[in-house]
């Protein structure tokens, strides 16, 4: 259940031509590392974000089994 609360996709349009980027980034474990799914790990996840000008899409796989850092405005 995890995967399903913690991964998604956002695709955004961005209206300012100052705010466009052409960039492709990608993070985490790697998506292969990811999908052996090694229980060892206490960290899983892999991040993707394409930026084409006005056009961002960003995809995240997170299974959610590493807390969150610690909030200031708690």
């Amino acid at each position: 259940m995890g995967w399903l609360k913690y991964s998604g996709v956002w695709i955004n349009f961005v209206l300012n031509p100052y705010h466009w980027d052409f960039d492709f980034e990608f993070g985490g474990l790697g998506l292969p590392r990811l999908l052996q799914d090694d229980v060892h790990e206490d960290f899983e996840f892999f991040w993707l974000q394409m930026l084409f000008g006005p056009f961002n899409i960003r995809i995240v796989i997170d299974d959610g089994k590493q807390e969150p850092p610690d909030s200031h405005f708690d």
